[in-house]
């Protein structure tokens, strides 16, 4: 048996999103993600980067929780980053992810959410209730 065969080399993925408690669609997903147990050569961190909260107490807990990615880049052996974002502000902090990333070599995953505006939303629904 081949080293790696026994032993196989883990890639190391840094996954960052809302808080696990926080609602919404997105956690769902990311949750999902983090209770699969089958992800082979895959190893997932998880380091939250919004929670429900004002905006100036957000940009302290954002503050905080980079300072946690950067030193987890600094030392640790990532390639990949998978990040989940929405539309609005969760956007500009991933963005600000997405360069600090890539100034390290890590690979960027992002999954962007969209809340599509009720004007939009709504006729779609119409016209598939009519169709049916």
């Amino acid at each position: 048996m081949k080293f790696n065969e026994k032993f196989p080399i883990m890639t190391d993925v840094l996954m960052c999103c809302s808080t696990l408690n926080t609602k919404g669609g997105m956690v769902s997903v990311v949750t999902n993600y983090l209770a699969y147990k089958n992800w082979g050569e895959y190893r997932i961190k998880f380091i939250p980067t919004h929670f429900d909260t004002n905006k100036y107490l957000l940009m302290i807990y954002f503050g905080v929780q980079f300072l946690k990615i950067a030193y987890a880049v600094w030392t640790g052996h990532y390639k990949i980053a998978h990040l989940h974002t929405a539309e609005r502000g969760s956007f500009w902090r991933k963005a600000f992810l997405m360069k600090f990333f890539h100034r390290h070599d890590i690979k960027v995953v992002m999954k962007e959410y969209f809340d599509a505006p009720k004007d939009i939303v709504e006729p779609i629904q119409e016209t598939e209730s009519i169709n049916g």
